[in-house]
């Protein structure tokens, strides 16, 4: 018996529609089912992600509070506090508050029942008060002042007011605190001025008199700026984070972090939802009536929440149905002293869902198409394309693996087979290309994250002093840096650099300088002429030829209300001082680091600051920026933005000074890196 024939058009035909059908009905039916566990694993990510968030906020709320609390104890045990002098207190501690939002007052109490408070007022951050009360010596008379810092209004009184510290909860438990846990955290408690529902951290330190003295330092933190942070944050199209606070006594939950809802466009509606129904006769001290989940009227919120207890807590994301659809959400605790904090983020499903089954319907159609052009074109392949094919698969094949090493050549005499080969040379080529330029970005954007890294976070606490710099580099990388050190005598080193040139490779010399010098002062030596000589003998041994670096560095001392200075080949060296309206420019005092070693540096200038009196560091990228016209900024207009902008805190100075290089420029790019550093005597 014969077996049957067909033709080789036939036969590719049925199998290719064969293997169309049964590939992508596969995919298709593997694609669907696996979409579900896709969007259990994105969900994951998600609130994952929006978890690991939150955690780096509260962690910076509430360890900035600790780090405050305990710099105000060394304060305190420098005998530098005077709670009875206001004034005085407030040059202190203004300037912290200032840098610290979150924070909305602070308090300096002894074992005499004397108190300071500096407290600013919630929702208007132009308002501040103080309030001095001396309870053993004046009992019920209490000292009573308030300012407006945009007015320039000041209030002063005194009244009556029944008040001891002493019996407050945040001094009692602060004399508990120890070496080994130094900050005492209360509860979500009701301020005693404002009435606002906050969280107090505090600690107490003993003088060893006849008797013993007892002072405790305490700063207040408001639940409301939680929830300003929770309601900003954008999980999906309509995903919402939110923060609980767990009262074990009570086993209830109470919301401090409100999730992100019209209901809560700005700050009074975020205060009016925390404290309902907070009046004048709420009991300072007392917990905080705040809402609970159920109170909130967030459906998803106290959804998730019986849906969580339900499953005895699980670490994992929990699938829950909420207004008729599905949601996927998780918590997870946060610990701040003895107070359970739980973070807690919920997805509605159709949010994660849209892109997955937008997929599988392009697939299908995918799929769909390339059955209807397989069995036209299959007769085709049989005859003229199935080697040339083939062999083009097999190359594609290599490139999806990575390999894009050139095959063997490919032999056709169809045009479209040749061009298709010749394309798929050029996509190697090009895929190279693109590897290439990718990793080169990918590296870029790591080594700029490290610069970025190298600069200082924050002001130095330098007391009669402000300190401030910013970077701005031309490129990905620069060339540019500055950076400051708190010595252990209480001085502060600081320094602005610029190496020639910008990118990656000043970049990398930046490092270099940064370590060296961070090494030339790491045995609290801070003699200048000292520091710079190690540093240029160390950079001479690794600069490349034909590189330095100018620098400036500079050491404040708060005791004296002095700088010194010393500059090598950094110029000019802008000084204005305040009581003459006198602008000094001076010269750099040596040549550049990192060109000859054994250089012996002339002594530092010493310059004795007065109130008002300020240093502005700059790199050459400012007054050689230029407009499109290639006209340069130029010196003489940055004397004269100093003499216009002298009187404002440093770090306003620097952003106005930017602004008015960005105006100069009027659009054209950026030729050189940008640095400043100023350095302005606060004291009255």
């Amino acid at each position: 018996m014969s077996r049957r024939t067909t033709t080789i058009q036939r036969r590719l035909m049925g199998d290719l529609l064969l293997l169309i059908v049964l590939t992508g009905g596969t995919i298709l039916i593997a694609t669907w089912f696996l979409g579900a566990r896709s969007i259990e694993q994105l969900s994951k990510t998600l609130i994952d992600r929006t978890t690991l968030r939150t955690e780096e906020q509260l962690d910076g709320f509430f360890g900035s509070v600790s780090t405050q609390v305990l710099a105000g104890r060394d304060w305190a045990r420098a005998e530098i506090l005077n709670p009875t002098d206001p004034l005085a207190m407030n040059k202190l501690f203004v300037p912290i508050l200032r840098h610290n939002p979150h924070l909305s007052s602070m308090m300096i109490a002894d074992s005499d029942g004397v108190e300071y408070l500096l407290l600013r007022t919630p929702l208007d951050p132009n308002e501040w008060s103080n309030r001095v009360v001396e309870a053993d010596r004046k009992g019920t008379d209490v000292y009573n002042r308030k300012w407006n810092t945009k007015t320039g209004e000041v209030k002063e009184k005194n009244a009556p007011l029944e008040y001891d510290p002493r019996t407050r909860v945040w001094y009692e438990q602060a004399l508990l605190t120890t070496d080994e846990e130094p900050v005492f955290w209360t509860e979500p408690v009701i301020f005693f001025v404002t009435k606002d529902p906050g969280i107090t951290a505090s600690t107490h330190l003993v003088f060893d008199s006849d008797p013993p003295r007892t002072v405790v330092v305490a700063y207040d933190l408001l639940l409301m700026d939680i929830s300003k942070f929770t309601t900003s944050l954008e999980v999906s199209d309509r995903g919402k984070a939110f923060v609980l606070f767990e009262d074990a006594d009570e086993g209830q939950f109470k919301v401090i972090g409100l999730p992100r809802d019209e209901r809560f466009p700005d700050d009074q509606a975020i205060r009016d939802t925390l404290v309902p129904s907070l009046g004048k006769d709420a009991v300072v001290d007392s917990q905080a009536d705040l809402p609970s989940p159920a109170e909130l009227k967030v459906p998803s919120v106290f959804a998730v929440m019986e849906a969580w207890e339900q499953g005895e807590r699980p670490q994992q994301p929990v699938r829950f149905s909420s207004g008729g659809e599905y949601w996927w959400g998780g918590l997870r605790p946060f610990s701040v002293g003895d107070n359970t904090f739980w973070i807690g983020v919920v997805v509605p499903e159709q949010d994660l869902s849209g892109t997955i089954r937008m997929q599988q319907w392009v697939l299908m159609g995918i799929v769909l198409g390339v059955l209807g052009v397989g069995m036209y074109r299959s007769g085709m392949l049989a005859r003229r394309f199935s080697a040339p094919i083939k062999q083009l698969v097999d190359q594609s094949e290599r490139i999806s693996r990575g390999d894009l090493e050139t095959g063997a050549a490919i032999a056709s005499d169809v045009g479209e087979i040749r061009r298709l080969a010749d394309a798929h040379d050029q996509m190697r080529d090009g895929l190279k290309s693109v590897i290439k330029l990718e990793k080169l970005e990918r590296d870029l954007d790591i080594a700029r994250d490290i610069q970025l890294g190298l600069l200082p976070d924050e002001a130095p606490l330098t007391p009669g002093f402000e300190v401030a710099g910013k970077n701005r580099p031309a490129d990905k990388t620069g060339g540019d840096y500055y950076d400051w050190l708190t010595m252990p005598d209480g001085r502060t080193l600081f320094t602005l650099a610029d190496v020639a040139g910008h990118g990656i490779g000043p970049a990398l010399i930046v490092a270099v300088y940064r370590a060296y010098m961070r090494a030339s002062t790491s045995d609290g030596e801070a003699v200048l002429r000292t520091v710079a000589a190690k540093l240029n003998d160390l950079l001479c041994d690794d600069m490349p030829e034909g590189r330095f670096i100018t620098a400036a560095i500079g050491l404040v001392d708060p005791g004296k209300n002095e700088v010194r200075l010393l500059s090598a080949g950094q110029a000019p060296l802008l000084y204005y001082e305040a009581a003459t309206d006198t602008l000094h420019n001076w010269d750099a005092d040596d040549m550049p680091l990192g060109i000859v070693s054994g250089v012996e540096f002339t002594k530092a200038r010493q310059i004795l600051f007065a109130p008002g009196d300020l240093l502005v560091l700059t790199t050459d990228g400012f007054f050689e920026a230029e407009n499109s016209a290639g006209e340069a900024f130029g010196i003489h207009a940055l004397e004269q933005f100093i003499r216009e902008n002298h009187h404002r805190p440093p770090a306003e100075l620097i952003e106005r000074l930017y602004e008015r290089i960005d105006q100069h420029a009027a659009g054209a790019p950026q030729g050189d890196d940008l640095t400043a550093v100023v350095v302005k005597c606060s004291v009255e």
